[in-house]
């Protein structure tokens, strides 16, 4: 189905992030972080103990809504805050070294 492709094209993005963090190629101004933070979508998390795992429909429900014709605008500024919280774990990064 649609949403089934959202979530695979959505999973494939995140699976690639993880075994690209931290590679040679990764740009320092982009890490490869998994989509969506939890401040951007808190809902769209769940804390068991020590593990984060995500829930499906809250995710469906924030990418359909992310990428939609009517948040274009929001997206952008989506982007910013992620750009911005990218820059930061860039920056974290290189310092613990």
């Amino acid at each position: 189905t649609s949403k089934d492709s959202v979530l695979w094209l959505w999973s494939a993005h995140n699976k690639a992030n993880k075994r690209l963090r931290g590679h040679v190629s990764e740009d320092p101004e982009y890490p490869k972080i998994e989509f969506p933070l939890d401040k951007t979508c808190p809902q769209c998390h769940i804390l068991n103990g020590e593990t984060i795992s995500w829930n499906m429909v809250k995710v469906l429900e924030f990418l359909v809504k992310l990428y939609s014709e009517k948040s274009i605008a929001v997206s952008r500024d989506l982007r910013d805050v992620y750009a911005a919280r990218a820059k930061g774990i860039a920056h974290m990064s290189v310092e613990s070294q």
